[in-house]
């Protein structure tokens, strides 16, 4: 599991600004990977992420953090 969560935020407004287009690359350590999803507050059903694996890592881009999601990666 990997847990993403957005600080980029105005204290003042109680405002949070989304990023987009997050790539990320995590070193491989399971002997193979059949999906990668994202569940989210942000969202209502579970999102399945597309993914490459190559020289031992696994990448894959979150289309939309806006509070906090959680990456999960599934043997």
């Amino acid at each position: 599991m990997l847990h993403l969560i957005n600080y980029d935020c105005g204290a003042l407004f109680d405002i949070i600004w989304p990023k987009s287009n997050i790539a990320v690359r995590l070193k491989l350590v399971l002997s193979s990977v059949s999906s990668v999803t994202v569940i989210s507050p942000d969202f209502s059903e579970l999102q399945d992420l597309p993914f490459t694996i190559a020289d031992d890592y696994i990448e894959f881009s979150v289309p939309i953090l806006r509070t906090y999601d959680v990456i999960t990666v599934h043997e």
